[in-house]
């Protein structure tokens, strides 16, 4: 059978649709699965990076808050200085808050695990009440960690409102 040449030519056309075809599916469509994979997989790791980086962040303000405080850790300072350093944190906030101190004794109740030490120490003021609220608010704002465990207050006289103060107060030193 003799195919003339306009018959030729529409089987060679039919024959490179069917092969334009057959690549499209065969190679094309290869390179297309191939190129989704490689961008969620990019997406993947540019969240690793972005979690990462959150994560770099915070190690270095972790690093950076570890040098400030670390002079306060008491893993490294001597148990004497530490209750030197607790009573004079004591008696600078009754000096700022206006309080009158009487009496600042360290009791011997030294307590120590693991993770921290507890020292304390029993004092005595003579104030007023809002010296005294200032006076609590200034250890709660102290750069130590300081609490007052216990306290007792009465009236020292009637006429003057002048407050006597008993309490007890304690630092905790993370190690």
């Amino acid at each position: 059978m003799k195919l003339d040449k306009r018959q030729k030519i529409l089987i060679a056309f039919a024959a490179a649709v069917i092969l334009i075809f057959f690549a499209q599916k065969v190679v094309f469509t290869g390179f297309v699965a191939k190129l989704n994979r490689l961008n969620s997989q990019i997406k993947l790791e540019e969240e690793k990076l972005k979690r990462g980086l959150a994560v770099q962040k915070g190690k270095d303000k972790v690093t950076r808050d570890y040098k400030k405080y670390s002079p306060y850790l008491g893993d490294n300072i001597p148990e004497k200085e530490l209750s030197a350093v607790f009573l004079n944190e004591v008696e600078n906030i009754s000096k700022i808050s206006g309080v009158s101190l009487v009496s600042l004794n360290p009791t011997n109740d030294l307590e120590v695990t693991k993770d921290f030490k507890r020292l304390k120490a029993d004092f005595r003021l003579d104030t007023d009440m809002e010296s005294l609220f200032m006076f609590l608010d200034k250890v709660q704002e102290s750069k130590l960690l300081m609490k007052i465990d216990k306290i007792s207050l009465a009236a020292r006289d009637e006429e003057s409102g002048v407050i006597r103060v008993e309490a007890s107060i304690s630092m905790i030193v993370p190690l």
